[in-house]
């Protein structure tokens, strides 16, 4: 495995991993904080490719190695893939608490990162390879921005 392109830590209290784009959820902006934890809501989202929220089994904190490619680190059989929209040519990789809702933006202040994306649709791959770890791949693609989960992606 070659050296991650980005590493960062976040903590989560909800158990969840979201990857976005603020700017394709700017339209939760003024929305409850709440509003992913919406069993309906979170999957529309995740359908429409503006945001991959991912849950992890347990809250705490987690450090994530970033790939810009996919298929740089070993992937196991167990991961979470599907494609997001990047409008901005920037995504925030983290908790799923710092999405936007209540007038408020993804805080980098505690945890997570804003990362340089190109514009259009990427494919993003999650996966653990142990505890308390999670490596996160990401590329471009000329796919659609689209997904068809049935019910919340999880690890």
């Amino acid at each position: 495995m070659s050296d991650p392109y980005t590493r960062s830590k976040f903590g989560t209290d909800t158990a969840t991993i979201a990857v976005f784009d603020p700017a394709a959820l700017a339209h939760r902006c003024g929305d409850d904080a709440d509003w992913w934890s919406i069993p309906r809501d979170e999957i529309s989202e995740i359908n429409q490719g503006n945001v991959l929220f991912v849950g992890l089994g347990c809250d705490g904190g987690y450090e994530v190695d970033i790939y810009q490619n996919i298929g740089e680190s070993e992937c196991p059989s167990k991961f979470v893939s599907a494609n997001v929209r990047v409008l901005s040519g920037c995504i925030y990789i983290g908790a799923g608490e710092q999405v936007p809702a209540g007038d408020f933006g993804p805080e980098t202040t505690y945890g997570g990162t804003l990362i340089y994306a190109e514009k259009g649709t990427i494919e993003v791959r999650i996966y653990s390879p142990e505890s308390g770890k999670l490596i996160v791949e990401y590329c471009s693609t000329d796919n659609e921005a689209k997904n068809d989960f049935k019910v919340s992606p999880a690890l």
